[in-house]
């Protein structure tokens, strides 16, 4: 595939150029400047082929999907006291679910744990339910099944279907042969726990071996394992010199190579396993391309053809390079990484251009794949998965780098691109993808660099704003033992500030005043109520008060004296605001999953990236510089330095546009404090509803937030009877 293309020679470059030879000494640097302005004026021109912002969208799903990762990691490390330990592992996670057959297509209910075993990641499955971990138990004939992972394991979600909901699928390709395992979970939630639990346990077994090598694990963190996955379409010849159609797949997280037919694991060789690669004759005329052969030890020979010679060259420095640090005894151990980032950095693809469905034809009499393919364009070659998905292994990967320009047969709806020819739903459809295909051929180096820089800030300010927001949601406001919480001092600072701001006439006596209960809180003060969301529910409290007052007065006044004086019509505030705070951080994946079966959204992570990317386009990164943000709670002297350690309010300000919902909620459906749960069932599901719409800004958000949501209601007369 080879690294990153400059942009090629054009006939407006051509003639830049023409003029710039005419020229000397000062001319010569205007024209280079000129030179550099027509090449962002091109891009330009062409970047409407091509989907909004080179494809940022997918950037901020694998993004989203990355903070529950990040967070069972760190619920991991912070439990890890009371997790079982035994001989066999530490046990991650436990819980029944339902698999489904292998040969025959049955479910049934089995009982599921993942820990963590020396040699990495293990998931077993057995009909009895234990507690400790399966693997110390000896072999019987009832000892559960495992299933190994590794870190190119994918874990992904099914499309759901009306008979079956809540179903995820586990593809792994350590063994020969790729396998699927189709599980289904009991509710959105828990699901989603599952998921998160996998891939956290795949990415801190594939984080280990990186400790050590800071470049490589920068690299890993910022790319995951799609930055160490390099595919190469190829045509294999086989034992009786038939040519096929496959993709090697360089994995070097796990230091192996696999030869995939449909995204189909066929055999899988390790590093160490290579001999030699020796480049061969092309094979032009048979229409095969430019070949290399491929030695191994203990296999035979793997001859293949590529379809450029870029491509084969790149390929065959990349297997010399390996066989280099095989020789320095690098790679004897089995360890993955065996490159440096900046190898891997050239052949990743970090940008989706271009995304649709083409219908894949032969353009030669040589046999290849065809049908109908999901197809990607990346800035360096096209990716085709089948139509359905899923989209983890591409089925063939066919280089932009040296291949012939694209020609477009307009009134036949077809774009021939060497020997393959793709064919478009319609006309216009077809003049987009060949419109994308001959902009991405020439796509500046300069404008996949300031994209790639705008993501790494959006990207660093995402973490950054979750590190911030999950130092308040695990702050120690349980009492101890022997005396009061850990970080009592912030608690007794915060509160302070709360009741500053709504009895701003009357001095602060301690946490326990009566008072405390007009604002929603319960009996003993705030300190109990605090546990579900740290100091983070405390903290949007104090900034919806502060914030937002005429709302927050007209709350409180109509329902202050409400439930403290025996009124269970009205609902208490303050644990209202705390429970939509542990709510959306459930929903955007920073806290533990909880045991709800309405409302779960797999689309509220990217809505908050989304909007956390709106503030670097509007602020830029700047409050990233603060080096405060590593410190722990105990820093804080005062709420303006707890306040000003922010780098954002994207949260915040979230927090304050839902929790209208709710109000109206309780207000649109008659209940009363016994029926409190019940709204928060359907405040969920109406949060879920809003995420399902991927909301572009707060604009967006805020009219969906403003529409009638009657649909979403229940009587309450049916509402007392589905308490659970």
């Amino acid at each position: 595939m080879g690294g990153r293309r400059r942009s090629e020679e054009t006939s407006s470059s051509k003639k830049l150029s023409g003029v710039a030879r005419e020229g000397s000494g000062q001319g010569d640097r205007k024209v280079d400047r000129r030179a550099s302005t027509s090449a962002v004026e091109f891009a330009r021109e062409h970047i409407q082929s091509f989907e909004h912002n080179l494809g940022r969208a997918h950037f901020f799903s694998s993004l989203a999907t990355s903070l529950a990762i990040h967070n069972c990691t760190d619920k991991k490390l912070a439990g890890a006291a009371s997790t079982p330990q035994t001989n066999g592992g530490t046990v991650v996670r436990q819980g029944w679910l339902m698999k489904r057959g292998g040969v025959v297509p049955a479910w049934r209910k089995r009982w599921f744990t993942l820990e963590h075993s020396p040699d990495g990641p293990i998931l077993t499955y057995g009909k009895e339910q234990q507690k400790a971990s399966p693997t110390k138990v000896g072999k019987t004939s009832m000892s559960p099944k495992v299933i190994k992972l590794s870190s190119s394991t994918q874990c992904t979600v099914v499309p759901t279907k009306k008979e079956r909901e809540f179903e995820f699928k586990l593809s792994t390709s350590v063994d020969a042969a790729q396998r699927e395992y189709f599980l289904q979970a009991m509710s959105g939630v828990e699901m989603n726990a599952w998921i998160a639990a996998i891939k956290s346990s795949i990415y801190d077994c594939q984080t280990l071996a990186f400790d050590e090598l800071s470049e490589m694990r920068s690299f890993w963190d910022k790319a995951g394992i799609h930055g160490f996955l390099v595919h190469y379409g190829v045509r294999k010849c086989s034992g009786r010199n038939h040519v096929q159609t496959r993709v090697l797949e360089l994995n070097f997280a796990d230091s192996v190579i696999i030869n995939t037919k449909r995204g189909e694991s066929l055999t899988t060789l390790t590093f160490a396993q290579l001999r030699d690669v020796k480049k061969a004759p092309p094979e032009l005329e048979k229409g095969w391309g430019y070949g290399l052969e491929i030695l191994w030890d203990g296999h035979r020979s793997w001859p293949c053809y590529l379809e450029t010679e870029p491509a084969r060259d790149d390929l065959f420095g990349l297997l010399q390079h390996i066989l280099a640090l095989r020789a320095s005894s690098m790679i004897s151990t089995g360890q993955g990484a065996t490159v440096s980032p900046d190898e891997l950095g050239k052949r990743y693809a970090q940008l989706t251009l271009k995304t649709g469905v083409l219908d894949r034809k032969n353009g030669s009499h040589n046999a290849t794949i065809k049908g109908r393919f999901h197809v990607k364009l990346h800035e360096m070659f096209l990716a085709f998965f089948p139509e359905a998905g899923p989209y983890v292994r591409p089925w063939f990967v066919l280089p932009l780098r040296g291949l012939a320009p694209a020609t477009l047969d307009a009134d036949r709806c077809t774009i021939t691109l060497g020997r393959h020819v793709f064919v478009a739903d319609s006309t216009a459809e077809a003049k987009s993808w060949y419109n994308a295909l001959a902009a991405a051929r020439v796509l500046p180096k300069e404008v996949i660099d300031a994209e790639m820089d705008k993501r790494e800030k959006i990207r660093r300010t995402t973490l950054r704003t979750v590190v911030k927001l999950r130092k308040l949601l695990k702050a120690k406001v349980k009492a101890e033992s022997h005396g009061p919480p850990e970080d009592y001092k912030l608690i007794d600072l915060m509160l302070r500030q709360l009741w500053r701001l709504v009895f701003p006439d009357e001095p602060y006596t301690s946490n326990a005043d009566v008072r405390w209960q007009e604002m929603g809180f319960q009996r003993g003060g705030p300190a109990s109520d605090l546990r579900s969301s740290g100091l983070l529910g405390l903290h949007c409290v104090i900034y919806f008060v502060k914030h937002h007052p005429k709302v927050t007065n007209a709350t409180m006044n109509r329902i202050r004296f409400g439930v403290s004086e025996g009124n269970l019509k009205n609902y208490p505030f303050a644990i209202a605001c705390i429970n939509v705070v542990a709510t959306l951080v459930e929903m955007l994946g920073l806290g533990d999953a909880g045991s709800h079966t309405d409302g779960c959204s797999l689309t509220a992570p990217k809505t908050f990236v989304v909007l956390l990317a709106n503030e670097v386009d509007k602020h830029g990164d700047a409050m990233l510089m603060r080096k405060s943000m590593h410190g722990n709670l105990g820093q804080y002297e005062s709420w303006d330095d707890l306040s000003g350690d922010s780098i954002n309010t994207v949260f915040e300000d979230l927090f304050c546009m839902v929790f209208p919902i709710l109000d109206r909620l309780f207000v649109e459906m008659g209940a009363g404090y016994m029926e409190f749960g019940q709204v928060l069932v359907a405040f969920r599901r109406r949060l879920g509803v809003i995420f399902n719409q991927e909301p572009s800004n707060f604009n967006v958000l805020q009219r969906l937030a403003n529409e009638p949501i009657t649909e979403t209601l229940v009587a309450p007369s049916i509402i007392s009877k589905q308490v659970h």
